[in-house]
């Protein structure tokens, strides 16, 4: 199951994508969400089946516990011989059954792990994305500053142009 998450992760990360970066962010949040409820759903299946799997083991102990009993009643010279057999046959089943426990519990841990690691480095990534973004909106912000005063000044120099022109023609109409 982890190879198919780690498959389905680098295939979604590595295939290019040209949206706006609200989409981006948006395609990030829907991925991070995805994969969340993925993981949360495996967890929550692990979860049930460590409670079959201690369901199953109580009911072991139970029928050894009932077995035991039977053997101490008919106390014979078989009665060893078979206890030891049953019990040798229900501690292996609960090793079994311990095993498969521990590493589904492993596994859940796992998961968790790579869900947490998935979770800050996208989290980091809109955050650079964020920041980055930022400095943008202040580039931007400086450049209509330049410009509106660039078209200050133009205007300023147009009128002044503009008053010259008429004063140098009022002086040569004065003139004449």
């Amino acid at each position: 199951m982890r190879s198919e998450l780690s498959t389905d992760v680098s295939s979604r990360i590595s295939s290019p994508v040209r949206t706006s970066p609200e989409a981006k962010l948006c395609e990030a949040d829907k991925q991070i969400l995805e994969w969340a409820g993925r993981l949360e759903m495996e967890s929550v299946d692990l979860r049930e089946q460590s409670s079959k799997l201690l369901q199953e083991l109580h009911k072991s102990g139970n029928k050894m516990s009932e077995l035991v009993k039977q053997l101490e009643l008919a106390h014979n010279s078989n009665s060893s011989q078979l206890l030891q057999r049953c019990m040798k046959s229900q501690s292996q089943t609960q090793s079994v059954w311990e095993q498969r426990l521990q590493e589904q519990s492993i596994q859940a841990q796992s998961n968790q792990k790579i869900l947490q690691g998935l979770i800050f480095r996208m989290s980091r990534q809109l955050e650079n994305q964020h920041q980055v973004m930022i400095s943008m909106s202040k580039d931007i912000n400086e450049m209509q500053d330049r410009q509106i005063r660039l078209e200050s000044k133009v205007d300023t120099r147009r009128e002044d142009f503009k008053a010259s022109s008429l004063s140098k023609q009022l002086l040569s109409l004065g003139m004449k």
